[in-house]
């Protein structure tokens, strides 16, 4: 027999872009307006929107991540990592790195070797995981010139050394 879900069981909408499975009775379905997690058993829907933390609500392609629970999430804003047994939520843009922020449908792969293989308007992306998700520090800054207009003298004052040992600058008008 055929099992129909739709909006009227609770489904944010009735065309699916995008459907994987997180467990034997849960699924993950992404829609033009969102994520839904569905469990089979219970009929519950959760929607995950943007609000909640999606690159995008317009979802274009879900692949499986290397953590159970864990998905990648192509979009048609950005790629977003999602871990649903935390809850957590990551996004990845032009900025950090890849091609274009807008996937296309149907275009995600996963490897033998876990790297992931995402198609956009722009060419494919190719990327292992943990070098996106990998958490750099922030640089230390660093003052190497401090040059300011000395209204009085009528000229600009430079500054190059000592820099590191001043605690602090005040800037006024």
């Amino acid at each position: 027999t055929t099992e129909l879900y739709g909006t009227e069981d609770g489904l944010n909408s009735n065309s699916i872009e995008a459907f994987n499975q997180i467990s034997d009775s849960v699924f993950i379905i992404g829609t033009s307006r969102g994520l839904n997690i569905f469990n089979k058993n219970n009929k519950h829907v959760k929607t995950i929107l943007k609000e909640d933390g999606l690159s995008s609500n317009h979802i274009y392609s879900i692949s499986k991540g290397l953590e159970l629970g864990t998905f990648w999430i192509g979009t048609i804003y950005g790629l977003t990592y999602f871990d649903s047994n935390k809850n957590l939520f990551k996004n990845f843009f032009v900025r950090d790195g890849l091609s274009h922020n807008e996937f296309n449908r149907f275009s995600n792969f996963k490897d033998k070797n876990g790297r992931f293989y995402f198609g956009g308007v722009n060419g494919m992306n190719i990327f292992n995981s943990d070098d996106l998700l990998k958490i750099e520090p922030a640089p230390k800054v660093m003052l190497t010139n401090v040059q300011y207009f000395d209204g009085k003298l009528n000229e600009t004052i430079a500054q190059q050394t000592d820099l590191n040992s001043l605690k602090n600058i005040a800037l006024k008008p």
